[in-house]
């Protein structure tokens, strides 16, 4: 190997190869829209799911055309996000930096009804 600046070429290469894999995206903002039937009000659909997030992500969920309906998200095996029960009209959850690279089983809850959709963390 040769000598450049005091520090080996070769050990210069390895170590800019493993920062730029290190590196992770930047953090993406995912809306997450809960339907209602519009009859009834019972939850008919998340979409998408399931969704797609990396560490550092923000999801969203809201129900367009119901302000001031509150509705609970439940992680029953888990949350990638700060605490296993949300609620609100607007919940807001950023992927945790540990989160593990897998599928988060969730429900959608409120008075009317239950859907089961996915997070799935993919690795950064």
């Amino acid at each position: 190997m040769k000598k450049f600046g005091g520090v080996t070429l070769g050990l210069a290469c390895a170590a800019s190869l493993l920062m730029s894999q290190a590196v992770a995206a930047d953090p993406k903002t995912t809306t997450i829209t809960i339907t209602l039937d519009p009859h009834t009000g019972v939850p008919e659909s998340v979409s998408p799911d399931p969704v797609h997030a990396n560490a550092g992500d923000e999801l969203r969920w809201h129900i367009p055309g119901a302000p001031g309906k509150d509705f609970t998200l439940e992680f029953p095996e888990g949350s990638p996000c700060d605490d296993e029960v949300r609620r609100g009209t607007n919940v807001i959850c950023t992927i945790k930096s540990d989160a593990e690279t897998k599928d988060y089983k969730y429900d959608v809850v409120d008075d009317e009804g239950r859907l089961d959709p996915i997070i799935i963390v993919d690795p950064n």
